[in-house]
């Protein structure tokens, strides 16, 4: 792919570099986020389950994610997961303002850093869902 990125980008031809040697004109990266959903899930679930209704404590869950929701009581956890709690991408501002905060901060910290060329540019990235 990065020679096709590279031939697509400017001006990485006129320059004769790809885009990892420092060929394109604006010499920025962006980061490929996966798996923002299950982030936004996770959170929505510990804020809602454990913090504020005290369905779990955080032993409780700590221990059904170890133990792969074993038992009686590890299969109720995953059942309250699954059905309880709020999901990403349902239109639901609980989980989605969750993840736009961790995105957020995310964000600011990679900020802080040169690419891998020395470079600084535009901070983005590119999430996928499925």
């Amino acid at each position: 792919p990065d020679i096709l990125c590279s031939a697509l980008t400017d001006d990485c031809i006129g320059r004769g570099k790809h885009l990892k040697e420092g060929g394109a004109i604006y010499d920025y990266i962006s980061g490929l986020q996966v798996g923002i959903a299950n982030l936004s899930d996770s959170l929505a679930a510990i804020k809602k389950l454990v913090f504020e209704e005290g369905r779990l404590t955080p032993e409780e869950l700590w221990h059904a994610l170890e133990t792969d929701y074993a038992g009686e009581r590890g299969k109720e956890i995953q059942e309250m997961l699954i059905e309880d709690a709020p999901k990403y991408g349902n239109d639901d501002d609980y989980a989605d303002q969750l993840v736009t905060a961790a995105y957020d901060i995310y964000i600011n910290e990679i900020a802080k850093y040169p690419n891998t060329r020395f470079g600084r540019g535009p901070i983005g990235g590119i999430r996928y869902s499925g």
